[in-house]
């Protein structure tokens, strides 16, 4: 497993491997964005499977990083906005200059948390 530090021991991934890491960062930054915009992301979220980093770690993707990616994004381009939604303040928590990826929760009447 790795995901100890915040370069995700980059160093030791083939180009192949750092390819599919700046695609799934990338992506990640248009979710948090998308959140932020106050777009329902449910769908997108399903579709991930929640976290698409975990593809990364454990090399559960067999190399489909980039069509998992590309489908989150149809799903993310077609979330609609959440009426009513409104977007309080936040602080930066210490240390989570260092987070890339979101934490997902999702309570035992199914609905779901985000958190970056």
């Amino acid at each position: 497993m790795r995901c100890a530090g915040h370069d995700h021991f980059r160093s030791e991934y083939s180009d192949e491997q750092r390819a599919h890491l700046d695609l799934v960062l990338t992506f990640n930054r248009e979710l948090a964005t998308a959140g932020e915009r106050g777009l329902d992301l449910t769908g997108v979220t399903q579709a991930l499977d929640p976290d698409p980093l975990r593809y990364m770690w454990v090399d559960e993707g067999d190399r489909q990083i980039p069509a998992l990616i590309e489908k989150a994004r149809v799903l993310l381009a077609e979330a609609a906005e959440l009426q009513g939604h409104a977007r309080v303040g936040s602080r930066l928590a210490p240390g989570g200059a260092f987070a890339a990826r979101p934490s997902v929760a999702v309570g035992p009447d199914g609905v779901i948390l985000l958190a970056w």
